[in-house]
């Protein structure tokens, strides 16, 4: 989270007033950014393998389900930042703002999920564990 919160705040700092291009690659690049921390993520909760938990083995496939998604969102919204057009800057950031409240969307659609798996999975460690790990 904190990769992808400093690359969020980062976009303001890349762009040029004016330049539909660079702000195109900046808002691509959160994108990217945001998958490849996810992807991260995965490696690490695979590489971890099953907590000591009942259904452990369960929980892992169930997490990485869970920031797949979110991973699938943010590829997604990476290919359609760089199919943006750039020859009207009204056009640009009508679709960039629609671009990233959709994301967004994705974004509180997977995080609710995780009360799913809260309510699947209860183990207090696990989730003491789990927060700590993600930072929030």
């Amino acid at each position: 989270l904190d990769e992808i919160q400093s690359a969020s705040g980062d976009v303001a700092s890349k762009v040029t007033p004016g330049d539909i291009e660079s702000a195109k690659t900046a808002i691509a690049d959160l994108f990217g950014t945001a998958s490849d921390a996810t992807q991260t993520l995965i490696s690490e909760l695979e590489a971890g393998g099953a907590p000591d938990i009942e259904d452990g083995d369960q929980l892992v496939d169930d997490l990485i389900e869970k920031f797949q998604a979110f991973d699938d969102a943010a590829q997604k919204a990476k290919t359609e930042t760089e199919g943006l057009a750039s020859d009207d800057i009204s056009t640009f950031q009508s679709e960039a703002d629609q671009l990233t409240t959709t994301f967004q969307d994705e974004v509180n659609k997977v995080a609710d999920s995780f009360t799913e798996i809260d309510q699947k999975y209860q183990s207090s460690e696990l989730n003491s564990e789990i927060k700590k790990a993600c930072n929030f």
